[in-house]
């Protein structure tokens, strides 16, 4: 890479590290707390709602901040047209969810959902308002903005949650929080961005947008669906116990992976977009952050999946101890997803959304035909569908990206085979602690945040000197990507 992009991506992954590294400790503390004040079956009854809510916001950004940060001679009237487009879709979907709120009570059996989803989908509304502000900060590279704004949000908005839970809510102060997030959000971005609005609709950018976007929506509209068909078949036909206990370990599995994923995955995107027609630096870029992300994500996934049950016992108590089989057959499946989306932005970068669009459409046929045969068998062969979903969507994502890239399926796995190896045995490391220290059969909280602690040291320390003698070239780049981060904000 050269320095101006090397600034610009260490620049915005150290801010975007900041923002997600903060947060999700927050977040993760303030879960851990509304965990042990609500019950799986409130988690379950707003899990139940937010189905809807992730498919109606689908529409409403409807592919353009994808096409927005691609598009390099981007012009106000770009963003003014996705601001109103998207302001005028979120009220639409709104006033169909607040039609359809008593359907969707009747649907699942439970009148309080009614309610519930005419005050949380006004979440919609909030959010159109000022995603076209954030899509202008990212297009930008400006995560430092973001980062203020999204960690006092999540403080604020925790405390919230936190508050009214404890002031006995249940599943309202969930409500209430995702509701006090949107607009504490929208508020702060309105006044710290500085941008407004014109009161323009451009047809021609309105057309060359939703060009781009539209096939991106049509292939987010079959992964979101296909994402949330697993908790709307677990709340029709089992019950919010349920789904809660799904859901919770699903957002358990994914918090190691997100803190680190998300961090310069976000970055990443931008970043490639401004190389996309210098084809040594695009692939060099590539096998660089492809190998930066495995090397935390893999062994994290493969660690939480080993530890599980400790992990459980000490943070959210026994009353969750169903999440345990749900969470080691997840984190399996989530342990390839860096290399997916790595790999789906190669596509997005070259432009080629019908490409995305036909190869989403293929992987979600055969993960409907998985769901449709795995939930005759309950809510854990749910958990076996998505896994091996995972491994096919790998197959196909490396099989059509390697074009682009100019690399064959075996020439993107031989960059991280040893990283999967390593976070194996080390996972199997963990693993045997864990079941040694269970035969103790001491039912005490220190306990088992002593079996937790131990077990995961063995597992970081073996993984620590396996990646040591296998060489592997991503320590150095991690810290060099450090000493350059450090540097930056000593100056």
């Amino acid at each position: 890479m050269t320095d101006s992009l090397k600034n610009k991506t260490i620049n915005g992954a150290f801010w975007t590290g900041i923002e997600r590294v903060a947060n999700q400790s927050v977040g993760f503390v303030v879960s851990i707390v509304l965990a042990r004040l609500l019950t799986p079956s409130d988690y379950g009854t707003v899990g139940m709602l937010a189905v809807f809510l992730s498919i109606s916001g689908l529409f409403i950004d409807a592919g353009f901040t994808s096409a927005l940060i691609q598009k390099k001679d981007r012009t106000d009237a770009d963003f003014s047209t996705v601001f109103w487009c998207n302001l005028a879709i979120s009220s639409v979907c709104y006033l169909v969810l607040f039609v359809a709120a008593p359907g969707i009570a009747e649907f699942y059996r439970m009148p309080v959902l009614k309610n519930m989803m005419r005050v949380l989908g006004l979440v919609l509304v909030i959010n159109a308002i000022y995603t076209t502000q954030v899509t202008r900060l990212t297009a930008l590279l400006d995560f430092k903005t973001q980062a203020k704004v999204s960690f006092s949000n999540c403080v604020i908005s925790g405390t919230v949650g936190i508050t009214l839970a404890f002031c006995g809510w249940g599943a309202w102060a969930l409500v209430a929080q995702n509701v006090f997030s949107s607009t504490f959000s929208c508020t702060c971005y309105w006044l710290v961005t500085g941008w407004r609005p014109q009161f323009l609709f451009s047809r021609e950018s309105f057309r060359r947008l939703f060009a781009f976007g539209s096939r991106l929506l049509a292939a987010s509209c079959l992964h979101t669906i296909y994402t949330n068909i697993s908790p709307i078949i677990i709340g029709r036909k089992y019950s919010a116990t349920d789904l809660g206990t799904y859901t919770r370990s699903d957002s358990l599995v994914t918090l190691p992976g997100n803190i680190f994923q998300s961090t310069l995955g976000r970055v990443i995107y931008p970043v490639l977009s401004s190389i996309q027609d210098n084809e040594p630096r695009l692939r060099t870029a590539y096998n660089k952050y492809l190998r930066v992300i495995t090397s935390i994500v893999a062994p994290s996934m493969l660690l939480m999946a080993a530890v599980s049950e400790p992990l459980i016992l000490t943070l959210i108590g026994a009353k969750w101890l169903a999440c345990v089989p749900y969470m080691m057959i997840l984190a399996i499946g989530w342990m390839i997803d860096p290399i997916i989306v790595v790999n789906l932005n190669m596509i997005y970068v070259k432009g080629r959304s019908d490409v995305v669009l036909k190869l989403e459409i293929i992987k979600k046929s055969i993960a409907i035909a998985i769901v449709v045969v795995a939930v005759q068998f309950g809510v854990i062969w749910l958990c076996v569908g998505r896994m091996v979903y995972s491994f096919i969507a790998l197959g196909l994502n490396l099989h059509v990206c390697g074009p682009f890239i100019g690399m064959s399926f075996w020439q993107q796995m031989e960059e991280v085979w040893k990283i999967y190896v390593s976070g194996l045995f080390a996972a199997l490391c963990a693993y045997a602690v864990v079941i040694m220290s269970a035969r103790l059969s001491i039912d005490s909280w220190w306990f088992q945040a002593a079996r937790l602690c131990v077990a995961a040291i063995a597992g970081v320390g073996l993984y620590s000197a396996l990646a040591f003698a296998f060489k592997f070239d991503v320590i150095g780049e991690g810290a060099a990507l450090l000493q350059k981060a450090r540097s930056r904000i000593c100056r």
